[in-house]
């Protein structure tokens, strides 16, 4: 899945969707990236 398909699907800007990938975030589906954001982020 491209970057900027999966960052308009998390509401989020193209430019995070790439930091995030840097930090280890799947791409490959939006259930694995949202997951490994539920894991990985701190949402407080």
């Amino acid at each position: 899945m491209e970057s900027k398909e999966l960052a308009k699907l998390l509401g989020i800007s193209h430019q995070m969707c790439n930091r995030l990938k840097k930090r280890g975030m799947p791409t490959n589906s939006l259930q694995n990236a949202l997951e490994w954001r539920k894991r990985n982020l701190d949402f407080r």
